[in-house]
C-alpha cells in the first residue's frame, strides 16, 4: 500500500499556496499523522472523489497484475510448446539412435567377419537367409494384420447384427401387450437397480480395499502404530492371564464342592475304564473269531481236500469206463452189425420161399397136419400150416424190425453218450493239472492258516501291552491333580465351539441377506424368458 499513489495526485491543482496555509489548532509545528490510507496529512474530506480515486487506484492495479499474470501466462504457453517440441525431437532422436545403433551392431558384425577372414559367400549366405527370417516375420505380420481386419469386420458385422436385433426388439415392444409391456419395464428397471447396486458394493469392496491397503501402508511406516498394535496384543494376552487366574480362582472351591468334583472325576474314571473294558473284549473276540477261523479253516481245508480226492478218484473210474467203453465199441459195433446183417438175409430168404410156397397152396391137399418146418419148406404142407407159419414169420419179422429199432437207438445213444463223454473230457481238461490246482489251493490255505497263527501271539502280546497300559493309565488318572481343571477346559472348548458354531451361523444368515446371486440368476432367467418371447413372436410373423 506504500506503493500506491496518493488520492491528493488524483485531484485537480487548486489555487492554494501551502505556505500561506491558515494555522491550525496544532499549529505549524503539530503536523497529522499519515493515515493508514496513504493520503497524508494533506486529505481532511473523504467525499465521492476521494474514493473514485481509491477505486482508479486498485484499477490500475488490478490492470498492471493482470498483464503480468498474461505475461506470465505466455510465457508458460511458449515453454509449453517448446517442450512438447522438445519431447517431439527426443522421440526423433531416440527412433534415430535406436536406428544408428542398429546399423552399428550390423557394421560390427561386418567387422567381425572381415576379422575372422570369412568369405564373402558366407556372408551373403548369411545376409539371405536374415532376409528370408525377415520376410518370413513380414508375412507373418501381414496375416496377423489381416486377421485382425478380419475380426474387425466380423466385430463390425457383429455390431450391426446388434443393433438389428435392438431395432426389432423396439418393434416387438411397440406391439407387445400392455401388461407383459409393464411386466418388462418393470423387471428392466429391477435390473438396472441391481446392476447399479452391484456397482455401489464392488465399488464399496474396491474403496475397502485401498483403505485396507493404506492403512496397511501406514501401519508398516508408522512405528506408533506398530506399537499400538503390539500393545493390543500385549493387553490380549493380559485379558487371557485373567481369564486363567479367574478361572484357578473358581476352581479353588469349598470342600463339598471338591468332594463332588472328585465323585464325578471317579464317575468319568469308571467310564473310562467301562469303554477300556470293553475294548479289551473285543479284542478278545476278534482273538476268539481268529481261533474260529483257524479250526473252520483247518476243517473246510480237510473236506475240501477230501471232496478233492473223492472228485479225483471219480474221475480215475470215469476215465478208465471211457478208455474201456472205446476199446470194445467198433467190436460191439461190428458184431451188431453182423447179426442184423444175418437176420436181414434170413429173413429175406424165408419171404423168398413163403412168396414161391404161396402159389402151390391151391394144389396141395389139406391132409397134411403133422409137418415140421422143413417139411413145409419142401412144399409138403396145408394151406392152414403155412399161414400159421407165415403169421409167426411176421412176428418174428416185427420182433427183428423191433430189435434192430432198439439196437439202432442204442447206436445212437452210444454215440450221443461217446461225443458227451468227448466234451466232458474237453471240459475237465488234464486231471494232472486240476489235482495240481487243487494242491496249490490247499497249500495257500495252509499258508493263511500258518499267518493267522502267526498273528494269534501277537495279537494276544498286543491285549496283555493294552490291559498293562490301561492299569497304568488309570493309576495315573488317579493321581492326577490337574484332571479336574482339564475337563473344565474340555466344557470350555466345547463351549467356545458352539460359539462359534452360533457366530458362524449368524454370519452365513448375513451373507446370505446380502447375496444378490440368486437376483442376479432370476434376472438372467427373465432376460432368456423375454429373449424366447421375442423370437416366438417373430416367427409368428
Amino acid at each position: 500500500m506504500a506503493d500506491r499513489p496518493s488520492t491528493g495526485m488524483a485531484r485537480p491543482p487548486t489555487g492554494l499556496n501551502p505556505t500561506i496555509r491558515p494555522v491550525t489548532q496544532q499549529g505549524l509545528s503539530g503536523g497529522r499523522a499519515v493515515s493508514r490510507l496513504g493520503t497524508g496529512s494533506t486529505r481532511q474530506v473523504h467525499d465521492k472523489s476521494y474514493y473514485m480515486g481509491l477505486l482508479r487506484a486498485k484499477m490500475n492495479q488490478l490492470t498492471a497484475e493482470t498483464g503480468r499474470l498474461e505475461e506470465v501466462y505466455q510465457k508458460g504457453l511458449r515453454d509449453r510448446m517448446e517442450l512438447d517440441a522438445y519431447e517431439e525431437r527426443a522421440k526423433q532422436s531416440a527412433m534415430e539412435l535406436k536406428e544408428m545403433q542398429g546399423k552399428l551392431i550390423d557394421y560390427n558384425v561386418i567387422i567381425d567377419h572381415l576379422h575372422t577372414n570369412r568369405e564373402l559367400n558366407d556372408i551373403e549366405a548369411e545376409m539371405r537367409r536374415a532376409k528370408e527370417s525377415a520376410d518370413e516375420i513380414e508375412a507373418t505380420v501381414q496375416e496377423l494384420f489381416k486377421e485382425r481386419q478380419a475380426r474387425e469386420r466380423e466385430a463390425e458385422e457383429i455390431a450391426m447384427e446388434i443393433e438389428e436385433q435392438k431395432r426389432l426388439n423396439q418393434a416387438v415392444l411397440a406391439g407387445m401387450d400392455p401388461h407383459i409391456r409393464e411386466r418388462f419395464d418393470e423387471c428392466k428397471e429391477k435390473n438396472e437397480q441391481l446392476k447399479t447396486e452391484v456397482d455401489e458394493m464392488q465399488e464399496e469392496v474396491n474403496r475397502l480395499k485401498e483403505q485396507i491397503d493404506q492403512l496397511e501402508i501406514e501401519l508398516g511406516n508408522s512405528p506408533l502404530k506398530k506399537k499400538a498394535i503390539q500393545m493390543q496384543q500385549n493387553i490380549m494376552e493380559l485379558e487371557k492371564k485373567k481369564m486363567a487366574l479367574i478361572a484357578e480362582k473358581e476352581a479353588q472351591e469349598t470342600p463339598e464342592q471338591k468332594k463332588q468334583k472328585l465323585v464325578e472325576q471317579i464317575r468319568t474314571n469308571n467310564k473310562d475304564i467301562e469303554k477300556m473294558e470293553k475294548q479289551l473284549q473285543k479284542i478278545n473276540e476278534q482273538i476268539n473269531i481268529a481261533h474260529e477261523e483257524i479250526r473252520e479253516f483247518d476243517s473246510s481245508a480237510d473236506e475240501k481236500l477230501a471232496k478233492n480226492n473223492e472228485k479225483y478218484r471219480d474221475l480215475l473210474v470215469k476215465e478208465q469206463e471211457y478208455d474201456e467203453f472205446l476199446k470194445g465199441f467198433d467190436q460191439q459195433k461190428q458184431a451188431l452189425t453182423l447179426e442184423l446183417e444175418e437176420h436181414s438175409d434170413e429173413i429175406v430168404r424165408i419171404l423168398q420161399k413163403i412168396s414161391a410156397n404161396i402159389g402151390q397152396s391151391a394144389a396141395m391137399e389139406p391132409s397134411v397136419t403133422a409137418l415140421d418146418m422143413d417139411e413145409v419148406l419142401q412144399g409138403r404142407g396145408s394151406l392152414e400150416e403155412l399161414q400159421e407159419l407165415y403169421m409167426r414169420l411176421q412176428d418174428e419179422m416185427q420182433s427183428l424190425d423191433d430189435k434192430e429199432i432198439r439196437l439202432n437207438s442204442e447206436m445212437e445213444k452210444m454215440e450221443r453218450r461217446m461225443l458227451e463223454m468227448a466234451e466232458q473230457a474237453e471240459s475237465l481238461g488234464d486231471v494232472d493239472r486240476i489235482a495240481m490246482e487243487a494242491e496249490e489251493k490247499i497249500r495257500k490255505l495252509e499258508q493263511r492258516r500258518d499267518e493267522l497263527e502267526a498273528i494269534l501271539p501277537e495279537l494276544e502280546e498286543r491285549r496283555e501291552t493294552l490291559q498293562k497300559r490301561l492299569s497304568e493309565l488309570q493309576e495315573q488318572l488317579d493321581s492326577n491333580p490337574s484332571y479336574v481343571t482339564y475337563k473344565s477346559q474340555l466344557k470350555k472348548l466345547d463351549m467356545l465351539k458352539e460359539e462359534n458354531a452360533r457366530r458362524r451361523a449368524e454370519i452365513e444368515e448375513r451373507e446370505k441377506e446380502t447375496n444378490y446371486e440368486p437376483l442376479k440368476a432370476e434376472a438372467r432367467r427373465l432376460r432368456a424368458l423375454y429373449n424366447d418371447y421375442l423370437i416366438a413372436s417373430l416367427a409368428k410373423r
